[in-house]
């Protein structure tokens, strides 16, 4: 099923974002709640909340995670009650399709901000015809 994805990403122009919301729904959950802390952890995720749904939420987590410098990626994480160990292995498994898809020849294009193509790959790839 997410071979189907990533295959849609890259004839949608969106490689990019198909094998980030496919490596980080292989890793781990990527949302940390700490016990006693649930209305601190609800106003923080808010902010990364997609009105589309939750793939998009991931995807969206995934690529502020990247945004931030390495080095200040573990405390960004923790500030925003995020599993690092999790986006981590999303990292890994990121670079291994990566790897995959350029040694069948397949684009690895971004859509940036547009949500659009992601979507259609997600229903291309999740859902049977």
């Amino acid at each position: 099923m997410y071979g189907k994805v990533l295959l849609a990403g890259a004839a949608g122009g969106c490689a990019v974002e198909a094998m980030q919301l496919v490596a980080v729904v292989s890793a781990d959950n990527v949302f940390h709640n700490p016990r006693g802390k649930q209305d601190a952890v609800n106003s923080t995720r808010a902010k990364f909340v997609h009105p589309e749904g939750d793939q998009l939420t991931l995807l969206g987590v995934m690529q502020a995670y990247l945004q931030v410098e390495r080095r200040r990626r573990t405390e960004w994480a923790s500030d925003n009650f995020i599993n690092v160990r999790a986006l981590r292995k999303a990292q890994d498994i990121y670079a291994q399709l990566e790897g995959h898809l350029s040694a069948l020849g397949l684009p690895i294009k971004s859509c940036g901000s547009d949500p659009v193509p992601v979507q259609r790959a997600l229903v291309s790839g999740l859902f049977p015809h």
